[in-house]
């Protein structure tokens, strides 16, 4: 998957997020040389490490440092960035942000379900229950920052844990972590709406290793 490839199905992403009504704000994704991210995007890596997720939750939606928010509060971010050829991946960031806030949906439910969207569309979104934890899907080629099954070149990672990197077979395209985000945390309108971000059909070449694949991992087939 080429550097044009990924602009333009993070562009169709964007567009069709919109259509669906699923999100309440969004930046149209930015190319900027060899990288990919959204428009007036700001590292703020540093800034917020090691503070609670509350406060860098509220950092990133304050400053519109995200791809959407969707009508639940949750922040998407897709970041991409390619070598000079613009044919070879280095690196992407994708992560999911829920609003650390859930429970004030609990107190006037019927409302906020039918100002943002009808009867019960995300009702997943509003039990009691429900626990906001950040994922986020990370790749780097860079061998100095590969360590054997410890920290894959691909991985996933649950709730920011320093050490929870399960590995994951391969880089992620735009759609298909769109549709996993989709297809799990807002599966009501994944449902109802059809699959209106379609999995493309290009993909990412393999980075598991053999011992990778021995333990529990993520499969993108």
């Amino acid at each position: 998957m080429t550097i044009n490839e990924t602009y333009q199905e993070i562009t169709s992403i964007t567009q069709k997020i919109i259509e669906n009504g699923l999100s309440i704000d969004e930046k149209w994704p930015n190319r900027s040389g060899t990288k990919i991210s959204w428009q007036d995007q700001r590292d703020l890596s540093i800034a917020l490490r090691n503070i609670p997720y509350s406060e860098k939750y509220n950092v990133l939606k304050n400053d519109r440092n995200f791809n959407f928010k969707m009508v639940d509060g949750a922040l998407i971010q897709m970041m991409y960035e390619y070598n000079a050829t613009g044919r070879n991946l280095i690196s992407h960031r994708l992560a999911f942000f829920p609003s650390p806030t859930l429970e004030r949906y609990d107190n006037a439910p019927e409302a906020y379900e039918e100002q943002y969207f009808g009867d019960s569309e995300f009702h997943d979104m509003i039990e009691k229950n429900v626990v906001a934890f950040p994922i986020r899907f990370d790749y780097n080629v860079d061998e100095n920052m590969f360590t054997e099954i410890e920290h894959p070149y691909s991985h996933v990672t649950f709730g920011e844990y320093e050490y929870c990197r399960v590995p994951v077979n391969s880089p992620i395209t735009p759609s298909i972590f769109i549709n996993f985000i989709l297809r799990n945390f807002y599966n009501y309108a994944f449902r109802t709406k059809g699959v209106f971000c379609e999995i493309s059909e290009s993909k990412f070449p393999n980075t598991i290793t053999e011992n990778e694949s021995k333990v529990l991992h993520f499969n993108i087939v």
